[in-house]
């Protein structure tokens, strides 16, 4: 449950935002939220890296090309920024992921639906003030369950994520065995009954039990 009264509000703004703007089905208005928390998440993590890399006085080449970097594109001119998005970003970001994965199957039909140059600025700066890189994993996961809970179905679908301390306790009941592709699935999960388990938590659990 996002619990953070600010943050809420925050949230229920940038909704207020997509719905007057034009993205009145509740669906439309999470995807489109998601693919810019993405872009945003995925500079949050190179600018992270690129500090870390110059305390340690190491070089650093971010995977990010510059030109798809939201700190580089959200200071455009609205017109040139959606502009951007939708001729520059948005066919680079569809091409992102493994040939045969779930997130290129996925992304084959996605269409970025927000028309209105004025609502992607607005959206943009909505989710700076956010500030969702400062906060922990629990808290991420909240705001996405939040966002889904505006949804008509989300009353009878239930929670639609595991709380951590949950998929901890998960993992040391099932103690995952087996290698290679029961042990990870895609790289991000463990095969385990239940709730898919996130595989850092299972490699930590390898770790401590090397007889695993």
């Amino acid at each position: 449950m996002l619990t953070d009264p600010k943050l809420r509000s925050q949230v229920d703004q940038l909704w207020d935002k997509l719905w007057t703007g034009g993205l009145s089905n509740p669906m439309d208005a999470i995807e489109q939220l998601s693919y810019l928390l993405f872009l945003k998440r995925m500079d949050d993590i190179e600018n992270r890296n690129e500090r870390q890399a110059r305390r340690r006085g190491l070089p650093y080449e971010p995977h990010t090309p510059a030109a798809m970097r939201w700190g580089h594109w959200t200071k455009f001119k609205a017109d040139d920024a959606l502009a951007h998005v939708r001729e520059g970003i948005f066919p680079w970001f569809k091409e992102m992921g493994e040939e045969g994965s779930s997130f290129e199957r996925y992304m084959k039909t996605a269409e970025f639906k927000i028309n209105k140059a004025s609502l992607l600025i607005e959206a943009c700066k909505a989710i700076d003030q956010m500030r969702i890189s400062a906060q922990n994993q629990d808290v991420q996961g909240d705001l996405y369950e939040y966002l889904l809970g505006k949804l008509t179905i989300a009353g009878r679908a239930g929670q639609f994520r595991t709380p951590r301390h949950i998929i901890r306790m998960m993992v040391k009941m099932n103690r995952p065995q087996g290698r290679g592709e029961h042990r990870r699935s895609g790289g991000w999960h463990l095969r385990v009954p239940g709730p898919r388990v996130p595989a850092h938590l299972g490699e930590k659990h390898v770790a401590r039990n090397p007889g695993v």
